[in-house]
């Protein structure tokens, strides 16, 4: 009698493994090609804009964007001092 609920507990645990096993696979998969379908536009839109924004025979430079100036005004005041010996 106990053998038999152990084979069924071990089919169960079997089937519910191959269940879980294959619907992984179908997720990654899925996730997978959304990926590469959301790059594909990205690229696609990317290759627009560049194209839109410039004319044949144009040059195009592209400046860096200017970042805040380091230097002492955000930091302060800066006080000169000398050493006590």
């Amino acid at each position: 009698m106990i053998t038999i609920y152990i084979m069924a507990f071990l089919r169960f645990i079997l089937i519910f493994s191959l269940v879980i096993y294959i619907l992984r696979m179908i997720t990654v998969f899925i996730f997978r090609r959304y990926v590469k379908k959301v790059q594909k536009q990205f690229e696609q839109q990317q290759t627009y804009n560049q194209h839109q924004n410039s004319k044949e025979g144009d040059i195009l430079i592209q400046k860096p964007s200017q970042s805040k100036k380091r230097g002492f005004e955000d930091k302060g005041e800066y006080i000169d001092y000398e050493e006590i010996k």
